[in-house]
Parts: structure tokens; C-alpha cells; sequence
């Protein structure tokens, strides 16, 4: 999931580091998308905007990721994970400070 309005930088960013997204959904922004990441509908990168800490998402700071904003990877920790997306966020987590 990608906010509408910064999705080209963030499609630049990740194209550089050699990662193809598959886009479920687009939403305005940052609020948004931690509701459909809470509904269950995959999982983001994101700005970090305090709003966030409200959400019902565990928010994973992404160090070392060349682009020009600080992005996070949220998730919803209370519904079911697939093996592939638990793998992913494991490896967000190494890549991540935390």
C-alpha cells in the first residue's frame, strides 16, 4: 500500500534498491493506509507523522534506506500473518533499529 501522493517517490526509492512492491491498495495518506494495514489488508511503508502512534499498528523505523523521507513499516500484531509476511517483517526488523 503506497499514499496517492507520494507514491512515486517511494516507487523511485524502492525501485533503486531493487524491490517491486505489489500495490494492493492507495490511500491518501498515512492515516489511511494504517487503517487498511489494521484491516488487514497487507502491509506499508510509510512517513513517519505522529498520528501514527494512535494506530493500531507496530510502526519499525527503516535505517540505511536512501530516500528522502524516514519511513516506517507498520503492521496489525493482533491478526493473523501468513509465513511470507512474517518472514518479511523479520527482515524489515534486522534492517530496521529495533
Amino acid at each position: 500500500m503506497h499514499s496517492r501522493s507520494r507514491t512515486p517517490g517511494y516507487r523511485d526509492c524502492l525501485k533503486q534498491a531493487g524491490i517491486t512492491p505489489h500495490i494492493a491498495a492507495l490511500a491518501p495518506d498515512e492515516v489511511a493506509i494504517a487503517g487498511l494495514v489494521a484491516a488487514g489488508v497487507g502491509v506499508s511503508l510509510v512517513a513517519r507523522v505522529p498520528s501514527l502512534d494512535a494506530a493500531k499498528v507496530v510502526q519499525i523505523p527503516i535505517k540505511d534506506f536512501d530516500c528522502y523521507r524516514l519511513l516506517y513499516m507498520i503492521y496489525d500484531s493482533t491478526k493473523y500473518l501468513t509465513p511470507i509476511v512474517q518472514k518479511f517483517i523479520s527482515f524489515m526488523k534486522k534492517q530496521g533499529e529495533v
